[in-house]
């Protein structure tokens, strides 16, 4: 029995098509919702900090 899985298309052209859709899909989400982003970007830099804080020795 063979299993099917999900494959980007094999053509060039309708890679970056797909690829541009999906950075379209982004935009819009963004544009839509700002608050969110900013949110979004306000956690992800706190966890980045509190990594790299952890590097300094534990002093």
């Amino acid at each position: 029995m063979t299993k099917t899985k999900f494959a980007l298309p094999k053509s060039s052209r309708l890679r970056k098509a797909f690829w541009l859709a999906v950075a379209a899909v982004v935009v819009v989400w963004m544009v839509r919702n700002p608050y969110q982003v900013r949110d979004g970007l306000d956690q992800l830099v706190h966890a980045v900090s509190v990594v790299f804080s952890g590097w300094e020795g534990g002093q």
